[in-house]
């Protein structure tokens, strides 16, 4: 008998940068090795909105053609994933959270590793206190992301 494929999908809203050595940088490497290390394929999702649009297009497809996916692991940014392109502007703001939907009803399980929740504590908005209205809007789409 064959053994079934271990098969994830690993979303990151920007580029995994490599060669940085920066925390942000560091855990998605070693969590996409880890998985791996495990018998996981792991499909990765990754890098601009287009770059990340094109690659949620193949994997729907693969779904509706009955490929299976064990669950989805999500690693956060340190921004809201509607302001993750390099102007900050959302150029496609249902993008992951409807893939995420998709994958719900499709059996998907998803999990998600939270970065810096420090928006959620009160010297965040002191420290951007010139900034109120920036300072509420990405409250709201902290608040937003954690709570889809």
């Amino acid at each position: 008998m064959e053994k079934s494929i271990q098969r994830m999908i690993f979303h990151i809203p920007m580029r995994i940068n490599r060669e940085r050595a920066s925390a942000s940088s560091i855990r998605p490497v070693k969590m996409i090795e880890a998985f791996e290390r495990l018998g996981y394929e792991v499909i990765l999702i990754e890098g601009n909105a287009s770059q990340r649009k094109k690659r949620i297009k193949e994997i729907k497809h693969n779904i509706r053609k009955g490929v299976t996916y064990d669950f989805l692991y999500s690693e956060s940014s340190t921004m809201p994933t509607l302001l993750t392109e390099k102007h900050h502007c959302p150029t496609h703001p249902f993008l992951d959270f409807s893939f995420f939907s998709f994958c719900r009803k499709h059996g998907i399980k998803i999990g998600l590793f939270y970065r810096d929740i420090y928006w959620k504590f009160e010297l965040y908005g002191s420290s951007i206190k010139s900034k109120r209205l920036l300072n509420y809007i990405l409250c709201i789409r902290f608040f937003i992301e954690v709570h889809s």
